[in-house]
């Protein structure tokens, strides 16, 4: 394997973290592990949309973790913010790609 061995675990780690939590927001019926996220095209919102919200809201609880030095949230490390933030980015870039090849 090229390249720093931490990162790569990290990666591994983002992977896993993925698979888990699909299994509490995938569609039932079908299996669709982005089902949650492409529910605002009910609304008529592009699924990048949605995912993007939730981007913002990773990145409003790190921010004020990193102003404040102190993390506010008890049930979710730091650590875990920074991981959701950037799983979200991986499927934003992923939805992103599917609406452009539609176009």
């Amino acid at each position: 394997m090229k390249g720093n061995p931490d990162f790569h675990l990290i990666l591994k780690e983002l992977g896993e973290l993925h698979d888990l939590k699909n299994k509490d927001y995938a569609n039932p019926e079908d299996g669709d592990p982005l089902f949650n996220l492409r529910e605002v095209a009910r609304f008529g919102l592009p699924s990048s949309t949605g995912i993007w919200v939730r981007c913002t809201d990773k990145w409003c609880r790190f921010s004020n973790w990193y102003k404040k030095g102190v993390y506010a949230v008890e049930s979710e490390k730091v650590e875990d913010t920074v991981k959701d933030l950037i799983v979200y980015l991986c499927l934003w870039l992923m939805e992103y790609r599917t609406e452009k090849r539609k176009q």
